[in-house]
């Protein structure tokens, strides 16, 4: 029932974007058409630059490779970041950010009053650039920001479905699925004058804490973890409109009953959100309902509760979700596991000394960005191709802080993301 209510927001919000704000979008360009900035008007060396990225957490956090292109070429520039209200606590914390602007989507008419709200907000910042990173979801209505809100210069991503949104910018980049999301980035930073993104980032955190995200922590684990003890995070979870990333529950906790057995001082902690909660209390009792070293945190956390708690953790263990960004955003010890989407184009703040990525990949995959339903109708063959002994192993060498040199080795070239590692049980 969750998920269909989830379908059905996702469905009007589509509508909407289609048939009122695509239409809205030629009516503002014709008014503007005296009006329309010239790609040649001067910036200065303090613009103020809006990003536009409205859905998806780890969407979100890939942004950070271009947010710091643009920061290394307008040092003094006032970054503002538009987004979707439900977003703002992972916003607030992201390090590059001046501002933050919010389009509240929890109906119509909250849409469109805060996108009055922003629109005459980003008229008074004397926006210079607006960035429009929208790419599948809400297209037109990004664009729809860009013809209004007076910025000098509009840069937008285009595809080959939704190629009329090219006629809605000063400087439109043509969005290839095919080539890496960073690829993509490095596009948008070269078009502001900037040098390209980081394909690999900075060793630098990208996402911040606050005391109070600390103090969440302490107060739910206190008596669980005092400190001493090793902690696996465990997310089994995937977004509800990609269950097909999900890896088997029953590997999952076959995985984590076998850590559990070789490391007496290990905690595993089960994250995932309020509607997830009964999905991994399953999870908790197939690796033993009684083992006081399991605990269920679905529903529990605050999101900055959820990063200080990613930020604590020795080693997370994870399907490709938004809580695996994070993880590289902090770059807490990960391994992530991935089928249906390709690694390349999801690990660009990921620091690869201490990341290990399983891709199980079949003849279909990658397959989410092009293709729904799926081509083998949600069973996720792909990611069933991914051993327990494997993924148990690589757990088990964060841990102890002892991965193996040639897992070191692969990882750390470019071009060898798509490889996946095997261990010897």
């Amino acid at each position: 029932m969750i998920w269909r209510r989830i379908r059905m927001k996702n469905d009007l919000l589509r509508a909407f974007d289609r048939w009122l704000a695509l239409p809205l979008c030629f009516v503002a360009r014709w008014l503007n058409r005296n009006a329309t900035p010239s790609a040649r008007t001067d910036i200065g060396e303090a613009p103020t630059i809006c990003v536009a990225k409205f859905a998806g957490l780890g969407s979100i956090l890939n942004t950070t490779p271009l947010l710091r292109a643009v920061r290394r070429r307008y040092p003094s520039a006032r970054i503002v970041y538009l987004t979707f209200a439900k977003h703002r606590e992972l916003v607030r914390r992201m390090a590059l950010i001046d501002e933050c602007l919010y389009i509240d989507d929890r109906s119509i008419q909250s849409l469109v009053r805060s996108f009055l709200l922003v629109n005459r907000r980003l008229h008074e910042l004397n926006v210079k650039y607006y960035l429009d990173l929208q790419y599948y979801n809400l297209c037109y209505f990004s664009a729809l920001l860009a013809v209004l809100c007076g910025a000098s210069r509009t840069i937008g991503f285009f595809r080959q479905s939704n190629r009329i949104k090219s006629c809605f910018f000063t400087q439109a980049i043509y969005f290839n699925s095919y080539q890496p999301l960073q690829r993509m980035f490095r596009e948008m930073a070269r078009a502001v004058g900037g040098d390209s993104c980081d394909l690999v980032t900075a060793r630098e955190r990208s996402l911040v804490t606050f005391p109070q995200d600390h103090a969440e922590i302490k107060r739910l684990l206190s008596s669980w973890n005092n400190g001493l003890e090793r902690l696996l995070v465990v997310n089994a979870n995937a977004s509800s409109v990609r269950l097909e990333r999900r890896w088997p529950r029953e590997s999952f906790a076959r995985t984590a009953s076998e850590l559990l057995v070789r490391l007496p001082d290990l905690r595993v902690a089960l994250i995932g959100t309020d509607d997830e909660r009964d999905y991994v209390e399953e999870l908790s009792l197939m690796i033993g309902g009684s083992d006081k070293r399991v605990l269920n945190l679905a529903g529990m956390l605050s999101l900055g509760g959820l990063i200080a708690l990613l930020n604590d953790a020795d080693c997370l263990l994870t399907n490709d979700t938004g809580p695996m960004h994070a993880a590289f955003a902090l770059k807490t010890p990960t391994v992530a596991l991935f089928g249906p989407s390709n690694p390349r184009d999801q690990i660009a703040q990921a620091d690869l000394q201490k990341t290990i990525i399983f891709y199980g990949q079949v003849f279909c995959s990658p397959c989410v960005h092009f293709i729904s339903p799926t081509p083998c109708g949600g069973i996720n063959a792909c990611m069933r191709q991914i051993s327990v002994s494997s993924v148990r192993a690589a757990c088990l060498a964060l841990l102890t802080g002892s991965p193996p040199r040639e897992i070191i080795d692969a990882w750390s070239q470019p071009l060898s993301h798509e490889r996946t590692v095997e261990f010897v049980s």
